[in-house]
């Protein structure tokens, strides 16, 4: 299990520039939600993408993304080890939790990501990094300061070589998008390059381990 309270801290705050306080408030508020209701969020979300596998993903930031889901039943990161989670093989839990992962196809990927959630990398904070995809690839990027470190991330998982090939979709009602993971806040989209680590590990590479989250999104689905 992995409670990293210990990562909550004012001089980590002042380093990327976060509101201590709100983060403070954020996480132990994230901490303390029903995680039952976390999971039962998880299953309908994931129940849905078994049927409605085209996804879109738009924000006001000037995201627009689509891609397929792959028929992979989704892993839930609900706080809670099912005996179903067991027989996966996924027996870590992160708290606070509430995530739904899951595996993409990765050539079905297309469109633009501008995020309005930072990178934090070799302690800078990377802000309003943005992507453009092209049949799973990422063929063009930036951001509004850092972008050297943007482009070091990327290229060090192999950018010009992997695609998209999964997400995850926050499921946690009470976090705010003020955190160093902001994962978990509720609609908050986030974007792997690669194979999931989990869902697909015959596959998976460890060198490609590039991952972001977009910040609180639309989410269409459809057949």
């Amino acid at each position: 299990m992995d409670l990293p309270i210990g990562r909550v801290t004012p001089e980590r705050a002042a380093a990327y520039g976060l509101d201590y306080g709100k983060w403070y408030r954020s996480y132990h508020a994230a901490l303390a939600v029903d995680m039952k209701n976390l999971r039962k969020r998880g299953l309908a979300l994931a129940r849905r993408l078994a049927v409605r596998r085209k996804i879109r993903v738009t924000s006001d930031a000037g995201t627009d993304l689509r891609f397929v889901a792959k028929r992979i039943p989704p892993a839930i990161d609900d706080g809670i080890i099912s005996a179903a989670d067991v027989r996966r093989g996924f027996v870590g839990v992160t708290l606070p939790a509430g995530k739904l992962e899951a595996a993409m196809v990765p050539d079905s990927a297309n469109g633009e990501v501008h995020s309005t959630d930072p990178i934090f990398f070799a302690g800078r904070t990377i802000v309003r990094p943005w992507f453009v995809v092209k049949r799973g690839r990422i063929v063009a990027w930036g951001a509004d300061s850092h972008e050297n470190l943007f482009n070091e991330a990327l290229r060090s998982s192999k950018v010009t070589r992997a695609r998209l090939g999964w997400f995850t979709v926050g499921l946690n009602g009470t976090a705010e998008p003020c955190m160093l993971d902001n994962g978990i806040v509720r609609d908050d989209v986030g974007l792997g390059l690669g194979p999931h680590p989990q869902l697909e590990r015959r596959a998976a590479d460890p060198n490609v381990s590039f991952s972001m989250t977009v910040g609180p999104v639309r989410i269409e689905s459809r057949p």
